[in-house]
């Protein structure tokens, strides 16, 4: 009778009870997993939130921001463009949706663009 109360250690039950994997491969494996884990994490940290770009449309150029959703634009210096006044900053090329740096938030990644109005 004890004897059939024993289990063979060989007959594993379970989930893992058919997988023939030996311990080298098995750390193989998690050493594998690891480096792609790191290497997703590290990608995911240099690209991580939205680029805000900005086209001065004709005048000094601006380095675009990496920002997060609902963050604030930080403030940028007016851009210049000889025989114009910049006037303000617009999600659109033809100037209709405008932009406020420091009120308007960030919910996705973007181009703003430079309106101005022709000096007389």
């Amino acid at each position: 009778m004890q004897e059939k109360d024993q289990q063979n250690p060989k007959q594993l039950k379970g989930f893992y009870g058919k997988v023939n994997v030996s311990v080298k491969t098995l750390d193989k494996l998690i050493v594998i997993g690891v480096v792609a884990l790191i290497g997703v994490l590290c990608f995911g940290l240099n690209h991580r939130g939205y680029t805000i770009t900005f086209d001065c449309t004709g005048g000094t150029p601006i380095e675009s921001q990496k920002k997060m959703y609902n963050e604030l634009v930080d403030p940028v210096k007016n851009p210049t463009r000889e025989g114009y006044t910049f006037d303000y900053w617009s999600r659109d090329l033809d100037g209709l949706d405008e932009w406020v740096i420091q009120e308007d938030k960030v919910s996705e990644s973007m181009t703003l663009y430079a309106n101005w109005l022709e000096n007389e």
